[in-house]
């Protein structure tokens, strides 16, 4: 599928793609619009993440990603593409989620994940640890640095590489600038007694 929108490693784009419906775009993502009836009617998530603003929207606005699909009229909500599936979180409103296994309603803190396979359950979000890429940080809460590493070389350019992997399931708590990620790799090396190689090209190593 072609993309009309994309953005580039550690690039975030604000979009106003309807009446009253806003999308951002972060680090790595392509979507489609999708039009019809001489409107607009969503958006295919190619790639990446979206969150989408529909909070006064006057019809409901579709996010189509893999298998399924998310729609609201008067929500904020996220869609983010990832290795084990597809991830939706409600912010604020109300999300339905169609499945070709069935379909869910997601409320406010609200999220679930969905695949090939299934529609997965919905859990109930911690409103502090909801995504907070939009405001220009990455949190993380007794994560294990494999998937530390994994967020940060979404946005950074170059690449991070885990070389132990007893290092790699140690726990990360902390909140870091997407702008000042070498920062955050630094205070990682003070806090978890990391070893750091710096290579040309932006590759750092880690041990």
């Amino acid at each position: 599928m072609r993309a009309d929108y994309r953005t580039a490693t550690g690039e975030q784009r604000r979009l106003a793609l309807a009446d009253d419906v806003t999308v951002e775009l972060n680090t790595r993502t392509s979507i489609a619009v999708r039009a019809g009836a001489g409107r607009m009617q969503g958006i295919d998530l190619i790639a990446g993440e979206a969150a989408v603003d529909t909070l006064h929207a006057p019809r409901p606005f579709a996010v189509v990603a893999g298998p399924g699909r998310a729609f609201a009229q008067s929500a904020r909500f996220e869609v983010r593409m990832t290795p084990a599936g597809v991830c939706v979180t409600c912010v604020e409103g109300a999300v339905q989620v169609a499945h070709a296994t069935g379909t869910a309603t997601l409320n406010a803190r609200q999220q679930l994940t969905y695949d090939s396979e299934a529609l997965g359950h919905i859990v109930s979000v911690d409103p502090t640890w909801m995504p907070v890429w939009r405001d220009g940080y990455l949190r993380f809460s007794e994560t294990p640095l494999r998937d530390v590493v994994d967020e940060i070389n979404r946005y950074r350019p170059g690449r991070v590489v885990l070389l132990d992997k007893q290092v790699a399931a140690r726990r990360v708590t902390g909140r870091f600038q997407i702008r000042a990620l070498d920062k955050a790799i630094a205070q990682m090396q003070r806090s978890l007694g990391l070893e750091v190689r710096a290579l040309p090209g932006g590759i750092v190593l880690l041990s």
